[in-house]
């Protein structure tokens, strides 16, 4: 291995059989700690760090699948490696159920010891690192959701009068993309409530339909930035990981006692949802999609064509019109679709009205 290596316990009752993995992990470059026991190797590592820990089967005392599951368990970031004479396949995959990296039959060759510990090291660095990340994530997130609270609280009373500075806050507790501006959400909700009320849909106040559908994608707060902000296509993986966002949304705004964040909650799960059912998270089809969903489908995919995106400019009204009507009766409900586009001149007298800000010179 290249640089310092980390030092590398060796947990072997037999004298012989211990200093010869000292000789040979010496001759490579690493610092070999010997332990006779499993006792003795549990003070070893209470004691300093190792990279990873070379442990017999079969020891007096505590076996080494005892020694294995409490590496495991109170020292994670140690990789552990069964190094014994013990070539039997059930045992094998106990200690790799256990925990283990590495499965090395006695009398091995030098080579295959050794990558096996580099492969081993290797691992347990990559293991690391992807908990570092984790933890940097659900630190975000935890940020981003106290920040999401402190904008979601006004919304239990709030008055359309009061939707800008409202919508302001919820951007900024989004802090996703570039997108996510408080003239994105806002447009959004203007054309969510423009459409509901030109469908004649009751029962969904003008302002609650802003407030509310302006709060559709929230549940992005769970997603990792290395997505949100990828100018590339996703990934299947990938993919799987954005659509978790609407059933997060949901989570977040359901469950209280206002009615506005029910309705944020409803637009949150089903907006992805498409007419022919092949949409996301549940795959509802037709009127079995929740119709303000539907409404906040139109909308958001209007302002995502005409809008600048990382990985295009902002399309023609024409041409997202265009794209839209080929989504009739597959993406969108075609009644609500021929209504918006049929009113196509109240629709851009909101985007006149609510503008995104001129880029910063930064």
């Amino acid at each position: 291995m290249k640089g310092d290596p980390p030092p590398i316990l060796i947990v072997e009752d037999d004298p012989t059989g211990r200093d010869l993995l000292i000789r040979i992990l010496t001759a490579d470059g690493y610092e070999g700690v010997p332990a006779a026991n499993a006792q003795e190797a549990r003070q070893r590592l209470a004691e300093r760090e190792f990279g990873a820990v070379l442990i017999d089967v079969r020891m007096p005392g505590e076996s080494g699948i005892e020694l294995l599951r409490h590496v495991r368990g109170r020292h994670p970031d140690v990789a552990a490696m069964m190094v014994t004479a013990l070539d039997d396949p059930e045992l094998m995959t106990t200690a790799f159920e256990t925990g283990a990296y590495a499965y090395v039959v006695k009398p091995y060759r030098v080579n295959e010891l050794l990558i096996n510990l580099s492969n081993t090291l290797h691992r347990r660095q990559r293991e690391i690192q992807n908990r570092s990340h984790v933890r940097e994530l659900e630190v975000q997130v935890l940020d981003r959701t106290k920040l999401l609270r402190e904008a979601v609280d006004p919304l239990r009373d709030v008055t359309l009068t009061e939707a800008d500075l409202v919508i302001d806050r919820l951007s900024g507790a989004l802090n996703l993309v570039g997108d996510e501006t408080g003239a994105h959400l806002r447009r959004i909700g203007e054309y969510s409530a423009l459409l509901a009320e030109l469908s004649d849909l009751g029962g969904m106040p003008h302002g609650d339909v802003v407030l509310a559908s302006a709060l559709h994608d929230i549940g992005k707060i769970g997603v990792p930035d290395a997505i949100l902000q990828k100018p590339d296509p996703l990934s299947p993986e990938q993919r799987l990981v954005m659509q978790r966002h609407a059933v997060i949304g949901h989570k977040l705004l359901s469950g209280s006692s206002s009615a506005l964040l029910d309705l944020g909650a409803t637009i949150a799960l089903s907006h992805h949802e498409r007419w022919d059912g092949t949409g996301y998270p549940a795959g509802l089809a037709g009127e079995d999609i929740p119709v303000e969903g539907r409404v906040t489908a139109i909308a958001d995919s209007f302002d995502a064509l005409t809008s600048n995106r990382p990985y295009r400019e902002a399309l023609g009204v024409e041409e997202a019109a265009e794209i839209m009507c080929g989504g009739r009766e597959t993406r969108f409900d075609p009644d609500l679709l021929d209504v918006f586009l049929g009113s196509m001149d109240q629709v851009l007298d909101v985007r006149d009205c609510f503008q995104d800000p001129p880029p910063s010179s930064g």
